[in-house]
This record gives C-alpha cells, sequence and structure tokens, in this order.
C-alpha cells in the first residue's frame, strides 16, 4: 500500500487539550501530538491521503441523538449521542465541523464513497469490538492507572498485529490512550478505502464508517476478566 491513510483522535474543545494525528502507510507509522486546527491541516498536508476523525463531522439535529447512533445503538455498538446543543454546551463548539471547513480549502471532501481526499467520521471503540470480536469495550479509558496500561497494552499488542508495524507507545497514560484510538481510525479508513465498511447514518444528517466484521485471528478468547 503505498497510500497514506490518517486518523485523528481529535480533541472536541480546543487548547489545552491535545488531539493525536497518525499516519500510517503498510511499510511503517508515524504519530503527532498536535493542539490547533491549523497545526492538524498542516500535517495532513505534508501527508496527503483519505482521512478519519474521531468526532462528529457533521450534526444537524439540535437535540436528542442523530441516525448514525441510533443504527450504531442497534448494532450493538452505543456511541455517544451528538446533538449541536449539548455539543456547544459541553465543549463550547462542535469542533469536528470547523475542522471540516478547513480541511475543504486544502480539497478535502466530507464523502462516504472512496476517495483520496475524503473525509470520514469513524469511531475508534466501534472499531475496537468490531476488529477484535468483543462484546464490550476494553476499559483503557477509565479505572485504575495500571489496570487502564494494562489495557493499552493489550491493544497495543492487537494493533501492532494488524497494521503489521512496529511503534513504540507514549510513556503519558493519556497520550498512549489518544494514540491507540487514531491507530484504530487509520485503520478503518484503510479498510474502508478496500470496500470493508459499513457506514451507520447518511451523508446528510451525519455518518459513521465502521470495520464491516472482525478479522476472526484478532478474536481474544479470554479478553479481560471484567468483560464477563
Amino acid at each position: 500500500m503505498n497510500l497514506n491513510v490518517l486518523g485523528i483522535d481529535l480533541a472536541w474543545k480546543y487548547s489545552p487539550e491535545r488531539s493525536c494525528l497518525t499516519v500510517y502507510n503498510g511499510r511503517g507509522l508515524r504519530y503527532y501530538f498536535l493542539t490547533t486546527d491549523e497545526e492538524i491541516v498542516e500535517k495532513i498536508r505534508e501527508n496527503r491521503g483519505p482521512v478519519g476523525i474521531d468526532a462528529p463531522l457533521l450534526v444537524k439535529n439540535n437535540t436528542g441523538r442523530r441516525r448514525a447512533e441510533k443504527s450504531l445503538h442497534e448494532d450493538g455498538l452505543i456511541a455517544f449521542p451528538s446533538s449541536r446543543e449539548f455539543l456547544i454546551r459541553k465543549f463550547g463548539c462542535v469542533r469536528g465541523e470547523i475542522l471540516v471547513k478547513k480541511l475543504e480549502k486544502i480539497g478535502y471532501e466530507l464523502t462516504t464513497e472512496q476517495k483520496e481526499n475524503g473525509i470520514y467520521e469513524v469511531y475508534p471503540c466501534a472499531s475496537i469490538k468490531r476488529l477484535l470480536g468483543l462484546r464490550r469495550l476494553p476499559k483503557y479509558k477509565i479505572g485504575s492507572k495500571s489496570k487502564r496500561w494494562y489495557e493499552i497494552r493489550e491493544l497495543h499488542k492487537n494493533i501492532i498485529e494488524i497494521l503489521g508495524v512496529e511503534f513504540a507507545l507514549p510513556n503519558e497514560i493519556d497520550k498512549a490512550c489518544d494514540l491507540i484510538d487514531s491507530c484504530f481510525a487509520s485503520y478503518t479508513v484503510y479498510l474502508h478505502m478496500k470496500f470493508r465498511s459499513k457506514i451507520y447514518g447518511n451523508l446528510k444528517e451525519g455518518f459513521v464508517v465502521v470495520p464491516q466484521n472482525y478479522t476472526a485471528k484478532y478474536k481474544r478468547e479470554k479478553h479481560y476478566q471484567h468483560d464477563a
């Protein structure tokens, strides 16, 4: 694969929170921790390729949830309900929409089609469950630091095997967590470009791209005691 595929674990509000951007091309993986939209846009400009963003990118509804979240829920993939009122109240803006507009200025396009300049909303938590064949999401974002690190390292092993490339985790736990999400975001785009994805929602009201089904070889049969 010569094409770069990019994944972004986007902070839903502006500074001081950082976002993680991953660039994967089949031969290697690079990642960057970035703060501003301008930094993100510049890195995407430098590493052209389709990009998956873990954040709501199109939110038309003022309250409630989008059709995309409802459809995910029906498939057993519980998603954070997105509405304009909630996102603006909680985070001050719909940052994903703002970033999309800035990317459109450098030739990108929000689309469900397989395009090298495509922008896609992705959901790493759903990708993890779907790719690893899990009933419940590993608790890598909550709980004690020791338990979180255990979960993160297990997911790190999984994504290394899936991507076929080696990379080290950051020493800071939250950065390591963000990197895991951005890796699964980029791999979701990789699968989408190969027509191995499912679209939840639509381009008019907002959509989410998720891997079509899990790869049995990565299924974690004895996954986490608290998953039972």
